[in-house]
């Protein structure tokens, strides 16, 4: 614990140092429960006492590169690059969107030890960023979410994405400051490994759940799914890297699952928009990307089948149309159809990685290994789930393919 509660220079952190950081004085601090660690960052709950009395529970998170020491190069890179763009975000994005009513996870304090590019590896190991953040008394996370859940998190969605929609100003901003596209399974980031071994793990993933949908596992355009996505692959993530100008554009959260909301409690039917942390992958793209991974990553397959798929598009569709004419935007253009255009191919961009990452020795032992872990996406710790998102990942490849389309 004493490790963490140092800042990024490795100084200890005293009452001083909350004090600056608050603007408040602070007379003592006591960090609370155990400490959590991931495979990029730790973090704990701190209780702080200030001057007047008043308790307060904040959530202090650190990234430091030399902590990772057996992490490979490129993935550490990768990380601290992901957590500048945090850092970013807050520093120079977070106010103005709270502003605008974009429901975000309050930060207080950002610490920042970086260099512009990263370019060798005494810059990567020596990098660190700090996050003292609200710890969101009040809200509960939870995965897989239901129906309801559902809606809560896409309302906030609708809000994130019409308070920056075709903002040019904001958006190129955003182009400048964060990653050029969002989305942490974007190609800009990943490059194309993905894209080559899904042809590789494919037939493995049809070994170990044929016997669950034979005949739909029989058929050569599903044995082929493989090839037909990797081939799809570079021109839809083209057509899904929108420019600060381009119609329908907007701010993308980027990695938008179910642990990166806090839903409100005290409201069952989801009326009220989740929360939103983790802006590591944030920045300009289109606002179905968001809405695509979502739904396959983190809603329940049960909410999803039987026409649950559309039903929470159009929800989203709706949300997000009464946000922009709220704000004075015309929605004619941005039509149904559009916002389908860009649903499927989001979908095909997101499978790049499911296909060619989380399925690789994909079996339903590994699936159950994974099954209570709430941060792993469902495709990839659910058989049911699993199934559901390559057939909708068939059907829209399939609209690709049409002649003329």
């Amino acid at each position: 614990m004493s490790r963490l509660l140092r800042d990024v220079h490795g100084k200890q952190i005293t009452c001083e140092w909350f004090s600056r950081a608050l603007s408040t004085p602070v007379i003592r601090f006591e960090a609370m429960g155990d400490a959590f660690e991931t495979n990029q960052s730790s973090g704990t709950k701190v209780l702080i006492t200030q001057g007047d009395g008043i308790e307060r529970i904040l959530f202090l998170k650190k990234v430091v590169g030399a902590e990772f020491p057996d992490k490979p190069l490129h993935a550490l890179r990768r990380d601290l690059l992901s957590n500048r763009n945090e850092a970013r975000f807050y520093t120079e994005f977070a106010a103005d969107l709270t502003q605008r009513g974009v429901p975000i996870c309050a930060a207080f304090h950002i610490e920042a030890k970086s260099h512009e590019d990263m370019a060798n590896e005494a810059d990567i190991r020596t990098s660190a960023y700090l996050f003292l953040l609200a710890s969101v008394e009040g809200h509960y996370q939870v995965s897989p979410l239901k129906q309801s859940q559902a809606h809560s998190t896409l309302k906030a969605l609708a809000v994130l994405h019409a308070a920056t929609w075709q903002d040019a100003t904001l958006l190129e901003s955003a182009t400048n400051r964060l990653h050029a596209r969002a989305g942490y399974w974007a190609m800009q980031q990943r490059g194309d490994d993905e894209v080559r071994q899904m042809v590789e793990y494919w037939p493995q993933y049809v070994q170990s759940f044929q016997d669950c949908a034979p005949e739909w596992f029989a058929k050569p355009q599903t044995i082929a799914l493989a090839e037909r996505l990797a081939s799809s692959s570079v021109e839809v993530a083209g057509l899904l890297s929108p420019s600060a100008q381009s119609p329908f554009a907007c701010m993308v959260h980027g990695d938008y699952k179910a642990m990166n909301t806090f839903l409100p409690m005290d409201d069952e039917e989801g009326v009220r928009p989740a929360l939103l942390i983790d802006f590591q992958w944030t920045s300009v793209g289109f606002g179905m990307m968001d809405v695509a991974m979502h739904l396959f990553h983190s809603v329940s397959v049960s909410v999803l089948e039987d026409g649950g798929v559309e039903a929470l598009l159009r929800l989203y569709y709706e949300m997000l149309c009464s946000e922009l004419v709220a704000r004075g935007h015309d929605t004619q253009s941005y039509t149904w159809e559009v916002a389908m255009q860009h649903y499927r191919l989001a979908v095909l961009d997101y499978a790049r990685i499911v296909f060619g990452a989380f399925f690789r020795g994909a079996s339903k032992e590994g699936f159950a290994s994974k099954a209570q872990k709430m941060n792993v996406g469902l495709p990839y710790r659910d058989v049911q789930a699993s199934l559901h998102f390559v057939k909708t990942v068939d059907e829209c490849i399939c609209v690709l393919e049409r002649p003329g389309r």
